[in-house]
């Protein structure tokens, strides 16, 4: 069972959850979850980054540090992604918080908005392997392995 865990640099929670499998319209299969949340107050005005922890079971599998940016919709959040392997394999994973009601807005006008963002976490299992999770946790990473294309 893969989790999710968001904190602020000084170490305080405001955000955890669960990623559930999910058949990607890319053909790929891998996990996802979203949610709603609030970073702690005027954490958000800072360009501190959030630290993100992914988990399988009770084993960290990757931390990362999500930093401010203002993505292509013209909304402002957090965002940070990479390679990361579990028994499963390779995956690409990516997580971004998006601030509320925040597209479009001058960037000093932030501040005059909530705290409040909403999740998204995903790990896509890269090299095209399309087979059950579940089923896939049975296997060996040799099995695996050998199920990759060249």
């Amino acid at each position: 069972m893969f989790t999710y865990e968001l904190k602020t640099v000084a170490g305080k929670v405001f955000a955890a959850g669960m990623l559930n499998e999910k058949h990607f319209a890319s053909g790929n299969d891998g996990y996802w979850g979203g949610d709603k949340t609030a970073l702690p107050k005027v954490t958000h005005l800072s360009a501190d980054p959030v630290v993100v922890t992914l988990k399988d079971g009770n084993d960290v599998v990757a931390t990362f540090y999500a930093t401010p940016r203002m993505f292509s919709t013209g909304s402002y959040g957090y965002w940070a992604g990479g390679k990361v392997f579990t028994a499963q394999g390779e995956t690409q994973t990516q997580v971004q918080l998006v601030l509320v009601k925040s597209k479009g807005i001058a960037k000093d006008a932030l501040k005059a908005l909530d705290n409040k963002y909403q999740v998204q976490c995903q790990a896509v299992l890269l090299h095209g392997v399309k087979f059950s999770v579940e089923a896939a946790a049975e296997r060996t990473m040799d099995e695996v392995n050998a199920s990759l294309p060249e």
